[in-house]
């Protein structure tokens, strides 16, 4: 037993090394051989606040992952699939998590040894970054905000169509094309509302119509009596 957790622990060890090795290495950018104990201290700093990102990226996300790259995949997998794209959000809806959204995208584009603002960014990740994240893989509540914002009218049916039938579109997707798919979906809304109207009206006619039609037998019917 002892020995099989030696492998294990070893294994691990191992792991962890490697992922070290691996980070710093793209921080020096050159053979380990070359490195200098002066440039490896100055760029462990870096290191570390890379892995503290990581540690921060678990939690929004709700992973497990061990490198910032695997957490840029996970990023880019949604950002660049979105009913509601970010430069939608970033119109003026008004949500508090938005800057942490946009750290979140910068983080998905960019690798961390090349971010400047990387306190910031990290701040917002750690502040805001989980509410973002929540949203933007629930988007249907950012939708509701978005129609509320632009005083367009709807019931509960109709935002489940539209909803259902908006594209997917990348973070950088500009409002005017997302309002265009829009557009087109809020014609047919339009449209079936007068369709029910008139069908209710028609309905309405025929009730009318039959009630007309009872009063003349009723009338009929007493004058022969």
């Amino acid at each position: 037993m002892r020995l099989r957790n030696y492998t294990a622990s070893s294994k691990s060890w191992a792991i962890l090394t490697r992922i070290f090795f691996d980070a710093l290495g793209r921080y020096l950018q050159d053979a380990v051989s070359t490195w200098l104990e002066e440039q490896v201290t100055v760029k462990l700093a870096d290191l570390a606040n890379e892995l503290t990102v990581i540690i921060a990226l678990n939690k929004v996300l709700n992973t497990k992952k061990k490198s910032y790259a695997a957490h840029q995949r996970d990023l880019n997998n949604v950002l660049t699939h979105m009913k509601i794209p970010g430069t939608v959000i970033e119109g003026g809806i008004g949500f508090s998590w938005f800057p942490a959204l946009k750290a979140l995208r910068k983080i998905s584009q960019t690798d961390w040894v090349n971010i400047c603002d990387k306190e910031s960014i990290l701040t917002e990740v750690q502040k805001g970054g989980k509410v973002a994240w929540e949203h933007v893989i629930e988007p249907q509540l950012i939708f509701d905000a978005y129609l509320r914002h632009k005083n367009i009218l709807f019931n509960d049916a109709e935002l489940h169509h539209m909803f259902r039938s908006l594209p997917l579109l990348s973070y950088d997707t500009t409002e005017t094309v997302f309002r265009t798919a829009l557009d087109g979906l809020l014609k047919d809304i339009s449209y079936n509302r007068h369709a029910k109207r008139l069908e209710e009206l028609w309905q309405e006619k025929q009730a009318q119509g039959r009630s007309v039609i009872g009063v003349i037998r009723l009338t009929f019917q007493s004058r022969g009596s």
